[in-house]
Formats: C-alpha cells, sequence, structure tokens
C-alpha cells in the first residue's frame, strides 16, 4: 500500500476550535491526500464551558475545511473537581461508544488514529469500530494513564488507580500500533502492553512558528512588550502546570522592574493566578488571557524568553511538554522549571536554563541568570533550539513518520 490514498478516522475527545496539535495534523494528513474523518466531542477545553454555537446535547456534524468532523453529546468538565472530571471523561466515551456505530455505520476505514491525550482510555470506544469497519488501530500516547490522574490531583487512592490500568491494558492489546510522544514513556506504557513494540514519535511544533516570516500585528494590550525583559508562558493554566511557582518567582523578582511575566492562556486555574496575582499586588505579572493560535508567533516574536512550568510529579518528568518544540522553533531561549526529558531535551538543545520542578527560587535565579548575559548569547541560544527544532519537530517530517507508520501497520496485515 504504498503510494494510495488512506482513508482514516482520527478519534479524539478534544479537536478545532478547541487548540491541539491534532488540528494541524488533521489538515497536514487531507492536504497529503489523504480522506480524513474526525470522531470528536463537543469543544469545552480549557475553560471547562461548552464553546458558543454548539450544546452538550446531541450529535453534530460540520467541516475543517475538508474534513469532516462528527460530534457527539459530552459533559463539560465545569470548573475542574474529581466528579466534574470523571463525567466529562465517560460521557465522552460512552457517547462515542454508542453513537460512533450509528453515525458510520456502511463505512470502511483503513485506519482509527487515536489521539491519546488523558484521558487516555477515551480510545476504549473505538474497539468496536475496529472491527465493523475493518479498520487497524494506531494510537499515540500523549498522556500517561493512569498516571495522570494522580499528577491532576483528582485520584489519590493506589487501589483506584491499579483498577484504571486495565482499561488502559485493554486498549494496548486491541492497538495494531503504539506511539509514544516521549522516550521517558517506554516504560510506563510497556508495563501495560507487555511484548508489543513500542514506537517513539515526538510532537512536531505548529507551522505558524516555523513560518516567522508571517507574523502580523499585535493587539494594544501587547504594546507594554515593546521595553523591558519579558517572559511569555503560553498555553493551559491548570493543575500540572504549578502556577504557584511562577507567582512565587515573581514575588522574588519584585525588584527587577525590568523583568515582566506575560501569561498568554487560559485554564481551570486562571481564576487562582488571578486571586494570587492580586493578593500579592504583583505589577510584574500581566494575565492576558487566551488568544489565536495564529498570533502567537508574533507573541514569541516580542518575548525575551519562554517558560515552561510543571508539578514534580513522576509522570509529569517522562513527559515532553508539547510547548517545548513550539518554543524551540520561534528561536527564542527557554526557561523551565521542569524534571526529567523535558529538562533533558532543554539541555540537549542548549537553548536555555532549567531548574528542578516547583522551585520558585530557582527559576527566579535562572531568569536573573538569562537577563544578565549579553543580548547576542541570548540571540545564540534560542538559534540553537531554533536549528534542534528543525532536525526533530518539523511538522512535514513528523507528517511523513505518522503516514509511514500507519502504512507500516497496514502492510504487516498484508504480509500474514
Amino acid at each position: 500500500m504504498t503510494n494510495t490514498q488512506m482513508k482514516i478516522l482520527i478519534w479524539s475527545q478534544h479537536f478545532w476550535p478547541e487548540s491541539f496539535r491534532i488540528n494541524e495534523i488533521a489538515q497536514e494528513l487531507q492536504e497529503n491526500g489523504h480522506e480524513i474523518s474526525v470522531l470528536t466531542g463537543k469543544p469545552n477545553y480549557p475553560l471547562g464551558k461548552i464553546f458558543s454555537g454548539y450544546k452538550a446535547a446531541g450529535l453534530q456534524s460540520e467541516r475543517y475545511g475538508q474534513i469532516s468532523i462528527n460530534r457527539v453529546p459530552l459533559y463539560p468538565r465545569g470548573k475542574g473537581g474529581a466528579l466534574n472530571m470523571v463525567l466529562n471523561y465517560l460521557s465522552f466515551i460512552f457517547s462515542a461508544l454508542i453513537f460512533a456505530p450509528f453515525i458510520y455505520r456502511g463505512k470502511k476505514f483503513d485506519i482509527i488514529f487515536i489521539y491519546g491525550t488523558s484521558p487516555l482510555i477515551q480510545g476504549l470506544s473505538a474497539i468496536p469500530l475496529k472491527f465493523f469497519t475493518g479498520a487497524k488501530i494506531v494510537t499515540w500516547v500523549q498522556d500517561l494513564w493512569p498516571e495522570d490522574l494522580e499528577s491532576t490531583g483528582y485520584i489519590k487512592n493506589k487501589y483506584v488507580l491499579k483498577i484504571n490500568e486495565w482499561p488502559a491494558k485493554f486498549l494496548y492489546f486491541f492497538s495494531d500500533r503504539i506511539l509514544i510522544q516521549s522516550k521517558g514513556f517506554y516504560d510506563p506504557v510497556l508495563r501495560l502492553a507487555a511484548g508489543r513494540e513500542l514506537f517513539y514519535l515526538p510532537n512536531p511544533a505548529e507551522k505558524a512558528v516555523f513560518l516567522r516570516g508571517a507574523n502580523g500585528p499585535l493587539p494594544e494590550m501587547f504594546e507594554y512588550m515593546s521595553q523591558g525583559f519579558h517572559i511569555v508562558f503560553a498555553g493551559n493554566i491548570g493543575n500540572n502546570q504549578s502556577i504557584e511557582t511562577i507567582v512565587e518567582a515573581a514575588c522574588i523578582l519584585i525588584n527587577r522592574p525590568d523583568i515582566t511575566f506575560t501569561i498568554v492562556g487560559d485554564g481551570s486555574r486562571l481564576d487562582f493566578l488571578r486571586e494570587k496575582v492580586s493578593a500579592h499586588k504583583l505589577k510584574n505579572i500581566k494575565i492576558l488571557g487566551r488568544h489565536p493560535v495564529a498570533l502567537m508567533p508574533a507573541i514569541y516574536e516580542r518575548a525575551d524568553a519562554l517558560l515552561v512550568t510543571l508539578g514534580s510529579t513522576n509522570n509529569l518528568s517522562l513527559t515532553i511538554p508539547s510547548k517545548i518544540p513550539a518554543y524551540m522553533a520561534s528561536a527564542k531561549p527557554i526557561l523551565a522549571a521542569i524534571n526529567g526529558f523535558g529538562a533533558e531535551v532543554i539541555k540537549e538543545a542548549d537553548c536555555g536554563f532549567t531548574c528542578s520542578a516547583c522551585n520558585s527560587r530557582g527559576l527566579a535565579d535562572i531568569i536573573e541568570k538569562l537577563y544578565l548575559i549579553p543580548a547576542n548569547e541570548r540571540l545564540e541560544m534560542g538559534n540553537r533550539g531554533r536549528i534542534y527544532a528543525e532536525c526533530n519537530y518539523q511538522p512535514n517530517i513528523i507528517i511523513k513518520d505518522i503516514v509511514k507508520h500507519f502504512r507500516e501497520t497496514l502492510d504487516q496485515d498484508e504480509r500474514k
């Protein structure tokens, strides 16, 4: 099946207009001549409210360019909490399990591509369709399960976590190929997918970040970034992001008026962040909310450094945050308060400074260190990240690898 068009069903609880890498991946696959369909839920991430123009109940069909999207009912995650999260996860799983065979009755697919963000076990509902449509399942593990339940703080009970291993084992058993976004995932995934071969496939950076020349003008609220030293944190503001570390580092650096933290994004801990900034009267943290993905390259361009923080749980040390490839592609130095594989990638590329996760004093120290080095050294540091991203996270290269994995999965069956 070397050059033929494939019929691919992307299975993901999250999809456009939510901001996830799978949006661009789907577009690239379609532009490469494949027929792409998407089975997803109603958009509600990261705020937990159903987006305008959608309803939690009922089925909905629409198009994303040439891509066909089918949405199943979903309970919105609301403002967080264990019960809301569990209902959100289960509602997609059961809705997809019930409605997908009806939606795709009589259809044939070559590949069902499970984009395995948390909850990874969303993919369980794709298993019946594997047999109804004759498709092969390729699962791309983005978040570890059940470890992610523990790191977000929703479930601590070791027996409940142990029980949650079984759905993941079941999904891995029925997957024809398993891809992992970080080399740190090998051992924990292999523990639940014993005897299976795992394939490393990193997340790509956003295409727009590579095309830096396409940067457009920014809204007036960003004008203050024309002077001073600006550290940009972009993306989800949630339980895993250790927002306290940023606030505490800002408190330590309060006597450095030139240094400002710019927070661009949204999430379940945004209100917490606002309360802390207000309580500490921090003028060195600017919270600018969520902005379109298309604006991010221009925002990065205004930054002097880009910031990534994570909690200190073991599974978070095994992941590579998806913002790291984008940060590297933007050719800006990276400041990271994270452990494990994400920190190692930054060190390997020699494109920034790192400290341990949740270490606010360490974060303040590496910020001052970067602030004090000459501008030309910061430029060289950022350029090293760009070169590393071009070699490892180029969207076109990752898409070719995805297609290669699909074809090899199909060819394995033909050879039997």
